[in-house]
């Protein structure tokens, strides 16, 4: 399997129109929800030797918040457009009413200390490195007017009771492991690597 690195990737879409679903938390207990705000970085290193990151936004209000802020490995996971559907419904209903991953008939998989899906196309598995929470007086005018407007609209504070102190995403940054590319069952060999999980994965041909 060629290293990451190299692969070509298209994250303005994958994030703003394909979506992706960030899962923290370990196989027998985890949660999982959608995202359409999310970047492909390097990041926190010397010349040639920056730390390849993925940074993926999520709202404190989410469910799966409380799973990513303590978990140290969390995975994000792309799906083909046939799972649009899906991920409509993982990102609005809430892992507290009940098994979502179930409820849109998705196949869940242990991957180290994370999880996958046997039908996501692309996986990252990644580290917390850092996050944080926005906050409203340092984003330009414009974008604390795009706020306000997303309040005065009931933009997720009806539905989910968003306070406007949780209205903020928090940014969670973290390094890229290794990606798992359509998952084969039993397709998944630990080999352990310095601080990071790292797999060798069998890929559909």
């Amino acid at each position: 399997m060629k290293p990451f690195e190299t692969e070509s990737f298209k994250p303005f879409d994958m994030f703003n129109n394909q979506w992706g679903l960030v899962t923290a938390g370990p196989h027998d207990h985890f949660n999982a929800c959608t995202i359409g705000w999310g970047s492909l970085e390097t990041l926190w290193g010397g010349i040639k030797l920056g730390k390849p990151v993925v940074t993926v936004y999520v709202n404190p209000a989410r469910y799966t918040w409380e799973f990513l802020k303590d978990s140290d490995y969390f995975t994000v996971s792309f799906f083909p457009e046939e799972y649009r559907k899906a991920m409509g419904y993982l990102g609005s209903h809430s892992g507290r009413d009940g098994d979502k991953i179930k409820a849109v008939g998705l196949t869940s998989v242990p991957l180290g200390e994370g999880v996958a899906y046997k039908e996501a196309n692309l996986t990252f598995v990644c580290r917390k490195l850092y996050q944080d929470t926005f906050h409203k007086e340092k984003m330009s005018a414009d974008m604390q007017q795009f706020q306000d407007q997303l309040l005065a609209f009931g933009y997720n504070k009806g539905e989910l009771g968003f306070s406007l102190a949780k209205l903020w995403k928090s940014r969670i940054s973290a390094e890229i492991g290794w990606i798992a590319k359509d998952l084969e069952e039993d397709g998944i060999k630990s080999t352990g690597k310095d601080d990071l999980i790292m797999m060798t994965v069998v890929v559909k041909k």
